[in-house]
């Protein structure tokens, strides 16, 4: 395994191409070697037994790559290990600004950090059940869901902003359950949506 490989990343002696020239995998190494002037790049291809490392390289080969000089590790399972470390990253920064954003686009147009505070209360259940569903069921951020996530707290913040109208405006708790109605209509195609 790791042994075998770690001996053909530090060969004992000077490894030339007439060592092989002649055999069975003189074809194989020259398919996975290129060679230019005092410098040659080879290819290892390193294979996971089935239904292992899906998600990440095995962390023996990453520390073997990482302490040889000039080797580097690639693949479907790494590329998009450092895609998820990036998504969670981006969404961190992007769920925050949006909240910054919408926060003080509120307090703006409100007046008021309370009534401002007031419409947000919805969107952040609903952000906090969806991140915990999310937990609960072992899903991880991708792309699809952080837009997700965006999604309601724009379109949440909305709902919330007609109900702290309504209640600035002055109207009865008949008139506040009418909206609250409405509110409940309106959000029922776009949580199916999402």
């Amino acid at each position: 395994g790791l042994g075998i490989l770690d001996e053909t990343l530090r060969p004992a002696g000077m490894a030339t191409l007439e060592i092989w020239r002649g055999t069975p995998l003189a074809e194989v190494i020259e398919r996975s070697l290129r060679v230019s002037p005092g410098r040659a790049v080879t290819v290892v291809n390193a294979f996971a037994p089935p239904g292992m490392w899906k998600r990440e390289a095995p962390p023996e080969l990453q520390r073997l790559v990482d302490g040889t000089p000039g080797a580097s590790l690639t693949g479907v399972n790494v590329i998009s290990q450092r895609l998820r470390a990036m998504v969670r990253r981006d969404a961190t920064v992007a769920m925050s600004l949006g909240l910054l954003l919408v926060v003080a686009i509120l307090i703006a147009r409100l007046r008021s950090l309370r009534d401002a505070l007031l419409c947000l209360f919805p969107v952040a259940m609903a952000v906090l059940w969806t991140l915990g569903l999310m937990a609960a069921l072992g899903m991880a951020l991708n792309p699809l869901n952080v837009f997700m996530v965006l999604m309601i707290m724009g379109i949440g913040s909305d709902y919330g902003i007609y109900m702290v109208s309504r209640m600035r405006e002055g109207h009865t708790i008949e008139e506040l359950a009418e909206t609250a109605r409405s509110v409940v209509v309106a959000a029922g195609p776009t949580c199916k949506l999402c």
